[in-house]
């Protein structure tokens, strides 16, 4: 019999809830995949998200965010203690994968720590400033990783920054979004269950997550 594959991911904080709600679609589709195949597994996900219920059906391991701290005291001891508790709980379930969102220094620069717990090491990088992208620290960080996971087309590779070793190692997924086709309303149905009439079109209009503080006046 084969051994248990342990994936744990790793989603950061944010006021938002992008990460944790992209960790949780990866996983979604990765435990049906996994259920598909018959194959033995274990998905955990660890989080400093202020939205943990987001992974709701998943075993959720939660630390507090570095969002709701006020003084930079309780900033720093916070962060020192929070490197020791994420090591230590992450090496507990020995991982056979281990994913880490956004961040690949870790949320509290403790990626160095773990690097050697998993036996394959998975980063989702999705996209940000040029300026960061171009940044050798964030290159060399991003090569600690065995698999990267871009949540883009690839025909909008030109807007990512990677050196040769990193590129190698990049496969661009699509959009990672939690809208199932299979669960959905059919058409006529979603337009009576919204009250729109002939005629009338309908738009979805998103601004993310959440995070972005300027997200509801730019919708208004």
């Amino acid at each position: 019999m084969a051994d248990r594959l342990v994936f744990v991911h790793y989603a950061l904080n944010g006021t938002g809830g992008g990460h944790i709600r992209r960790q949780s679609v990866i996983a979604t589709a990765l435990r049906q995949l996994l259920r598909a195949l018959n194959v033995d597994h274990d998905i955990a996900i660890l989080t400093t998200s202020d939205a943990p219920q987001i992974a709701h059906g998943f075993k959720v391991y939660k630390l507090p965010s570095k969002t709701s701290l006020v003084s930079d005291e309780e900033r720093r001891d916070y962060i020192v203690r929070s490197q020791m508790l994420v090591t230590s709980v992450v090496t507990a379930m020995r991982p056979t994968v281990f994913i880490m969102d956004t961040a690949p220094e870790g949320s509290f620069n403790e990626a160095n720590l773990l690097m050697n717990v998993a036996r394959r090491r998975v980063f989702v990088n999705r996209h940000r400033d040029e300026s960061q992208q171009e940044d050798p620290a964030f290159q060399d960080r991003l090569a600690g990783y065995d698999l990267l996971l871009t949540p883009d087309e690839a025909a909008e590779r030109d807007r990512y920054v990677l050196t040769a070793r990193n590129e190698k190692h990049n496969r661009f997924t699509g959009v990672i979004q939690g809208f199932r086709s299979e669960a959905a309303h059919a058409r006529e149905e979603a337009r009576r269950e919204l009250d729109v009439r002939d005629g009338e079109q309908l738009v979805y209009v998103s601004a993310g997550a959440g995070g972005d503080p300027q997200a509801e006046a730019e919708l208004e």
